[in-house]
């Protein structure tokens, strides 16, 4: 099979990643094409070479697709896959990247056409996530080098649109990792959601007391980063209801660890505390230092890409002059 044609519905920092680098393999001998509900962020994704073409027929457009990615709130997918599924051709590789993957494989067996539908989670690489960025502009064709990209397979994945997902993993710089639905929806809950609901609960607490008007003034990169999953709250609702004991039991563990702080900070246990902040920051260095892969220490990806005869057959590109 061979790539010349993708469209991307949904612009996000995952997909707008992907645009670029598509864009740079194909250098004129293929299309990406995109779609979102927001004007401005389709003007933005044409300005920074993101996007060839922002159809506004985007449903014809999924007609002639050979590869379809999509990034959509979960409460709007079904409307979306009734959309598509009767127009996409039957080789069409449609890759989902939606928070939870379970309810996602029941939709694509309803209504979409196509054989081969897989749900995928890619994990931006450890450089990236220490930016803090989740704005299609931070977005850079590297984005998922030496990283992972997980195919959560569905029993009925066939091994065609397995091999095809793998390429286009490694097309990115990553190396393929699996997982069943059921599996990665219950991680879902605890790395996705969770942050959101803390830092909905942080934000609520400091803009409810007394003198927030002032106070927000002085709000620095710190506050910022730490209540930014609140901007992400579009598919929380959707996701709390379809595992509400794993939430539950996530949240009751992180009250716990909250109690633990509040009760060294009012006995006064200095020691403890720092003990507990400092084996924190150790965490999050170790867990920063497993999400990195060693760099393979090829100069040129594309001219990587070129050496590996499976992706010349899933894309057409040509090499950078």
């Amino acid at each position: 099979m061979q790539v010349q044609h993708v469209t991307i519905l949904g612009l996000t920092y995952v997909t707008a990643a992907m645009g670029l680098l598509l864009r740079q393999l194909f250098q004129g001998k293929g299309m990406v094409v995109g779609y979102s509900p927001h004007s401005e962020m389709l003007k933005e994704a044409l300005e920074r070479d993101i996007l060839d073409q922002a159809p506004k027929n985007w449903r014809e457009v999924v007609a002639e697709t050979d590869l379809l990615l999509i990034d959509w709130p979960l409460a709007d997918l079904e409307n979306l896959y009734r959309e598509i599924g009767f127009r996409l051709r039957p080789h069409t590789l449609v890759m989902d990247f939606s928070r939870l993957k379970g309810p996602v494989y029941q939709l694509a067996q309803t209504h979409l056409k196509t054989t081969k539908f897989i749900g995928v989670a890619p994990l931006l690489a450890a450089d990236q996530l220490e930016k803090g960025a989740n704005a299609i502009a931070a977005a850079t064709p590297d984005s998922f080098k030496n990283s992972h990209f997980c195919l959560v397979a569905h029993p009925t994945t066939n091994q065609e649109t397995f091999d095809q997902t793998i390429a286009f993993a490694r097309l990115l710089g990553a190396e393929p990792i699996f997982a069943d639905p059921l599996e990665y929806d219950g991680l879902a809950q605890m790395l996705e959601l969770l942050p959101i609901l803390t830092a909905s609960a942080l934000l609520r607490t400091v803009a409810n007391s007394e003198g927030w008007q002032d106070m927000s003034r002085y709000a620095g990169l710190t506050f910022a980063h730490t209540t930014q999953a609140v901007s992400l709250n579009m598919d929380a609702f959707w996701m709390l209801q379809a595992q509400k004991p794993t939430v539950l039991t996530a949240l009751d563990g992180l009250i716990a660890q909250l109690q633990q702080l509040r009760q060294q900070i009012t006995q006064g246990d200095a020691a403890a505390l720092q003990t507990n902040l400092q084996q924190v920051e150790a965490l999050r260095r170790q867990w920063l230092t497993r999400r990195s892969l060693p760099d393979t220490g090829e100069p040129d990806l594309l001219e990587a890409v070129e050496d590996r005869g499976f992706l010349r057959q899933l894309f057409t590109f040509k090499r950078r002059s």
